[in-house]
């Protein structure tokens, strides 16, 4: 268990990702578009 404290909400965060996109991908059409940094 050592070092995988935070490994499992990570997966588990990236699976609901992606049933969400594929979901919504089903239903319309999704763009995904790269993070822009923001500038204060």
């Amino acid at each position: 268990m050592k070092g995988n404290i935070h490994k499992s909400s990570r997966d588990r965060s990236v699976e609901q990702w992606q049933k969400l996109y594929h979901t919504l991908k089903d239903h319309a059409i999704v763009e995904l578009v790269k993070p822009q940094n923001r500038q204060t």
